[in-house]
This record gives structure tokens, sequence and C-alpha cells, in this order.
């Protein structure tokens, strides 16, 4: 088992069934369910994890290759787990809350005043859960010039996909930073900080309440 920092928190080797079903009696075909309680480490970052599962042959020692169903060889990873722990962030910033389907609220937002071209523009996010969510949501980052075309932008999932929404829990405060590549090119100016939300598996935008679905945040100059 894995935590968000993609370390070994826990272990366990047995043999099935405790040892009194070992893989040699297995039938072509059978189907076996077997428990194993696994404790996690107390150093275990808290948020998002994951947990592998495999088999290895003990004379010689080796362990079995896992393939999907087409034989590709594939890291066996069956399932992700919420690790609890201090996930509440500070609020920086804090800003009047932006509703986004009753689901999330933005309620922090900071961002540089300024950035040279070329240079990496950072914002940071906080959200608030208004609800258990049971979707994975995307967030995007546009810098919009005069005319509200984008010129840079950013899409990714909560802490760079480490902290999928469906897994936040009602109430809930989390940081979230991006970082946005100024290109070389763009003129010096002001430009506008827009963002949003959307469904990962479709695409479909998540409503700010009475406002669309997209959010303005701010301005940047760009030297």
């Amino acid at each position: 088992m894995f935590d968000a920092n993609d370390q070994i928190v826990a272990r366990w080797n047995a043999f099935p069934g405790g040892g009194m079903y070992p893989t040699r009696l297995w039938q072509p075909g059978e189907i076996f369910a077997d428990e194993y309680q696994i404790p996690i480490a107390l150093n275990a970052r808290a948020g998002v994890g994951r947990i592998e599962a495999s088999l290895f042959r003990r004379v010689p020692l080796a362990n079995l290759t896992a393939r999907d169903p087409q034989g590709n060889v594939v890291t066996p990873t069956i399932a992700r787990f919420k690790i609890a722990g201090a996930t509440n962030a500070p609020i920086e910033n804090p800003r009047a809350p932006i509703n986004f389907a009753d689901q999330l609220a933005l309620v922090g937002y900071t961002a540089p005043n300024q950035v040279a071209r070329g240079d990496t523009l950072r914002v940071k996010l906080t959200w608030r859960a208004l609800a258990a969510i049971t979707q994975d949501d995307t967030v995007f980052i546009h810098l919009l010039d005069v005319n509200g075309k984008t010129v840079a932008q950013k899409d990714d999932q909560p802490q760079g996909g480490a902290y999928p929404t469906s897994f936040w829990d009602a109430g809930e405060i989390v940081a979230d930073e991006y970082a946005l590549m100024i290109p070389r090119d763009v003129l010096p100016g002001d430009y506008t900080i827009e963002i949003g939300l959307y469904r990962s598996r479709d695409g479909v935008r998540l409503s700010i309440r009475n406002d669309g679905d997209a959010a303005r945040l701010g301005t940047v100059r760009v030297n």
C-alpha cells in the first residue's frame, strides 16, 4: 500500500486463505475471495493512496508479471483509498465564496500582480467542499487578453491529480496550486485570470450560481 507521496506505508505477505488454500490447489477458472487486514504506518501522508496486489513465487524467488486482458504488462493497482489526517488547509487571502453547482466553493485566491513573459504564473486556489462529491472534477485556469482570447491555460485535477474531488469530505478545505507558462511572444499589458471546473469524465462544466460557468478573479500585468 502506498500513501499520497507514493511511499510504501503497509505491506503484507501471506498464503491465500491464511495458508489453508495455496494456489497449487486452485482450478482453472476458479474465483477465490480472500481477506486481509493491513495496518497503516503512523507516518503515512494524509491524502489519496493506492493498493497494489501481486503474487510472487518463493522458490525460486520471483514476482509474477501482471498483465491486462490484452496481454500488456501493467502495474497491479487495484484500488485507491483515502488516508485521513489534517487535510484542512488555512484559507490564504479569503474572498467571497464562488459556488460551483452546490458542490465546491472557491474561498481563497492568491496570485502575483505581475509576471514576465516566458516566466511561470503561479495561482493558488483554496476550495471548500459543500457536499460529499461522487465525481472527479478538473480545474481550468485561463489567462485572457483584452479581447477575451486565451493566451495561457492549465487544466488539471486538484493537487496535480494527487487528490481527486471524489475523495473530499463535506466541509473540507483544500489548497490547490497551478503553474501557467506565459508565452514569450505575448504583448505586455494587463491580462485577466479566469477559472472554473468541469467533470473529468465528460468535460461538462460546473455552473456558477446565477453567473455562468467561469469566474474572472483578477488581473495580472505581463511585462
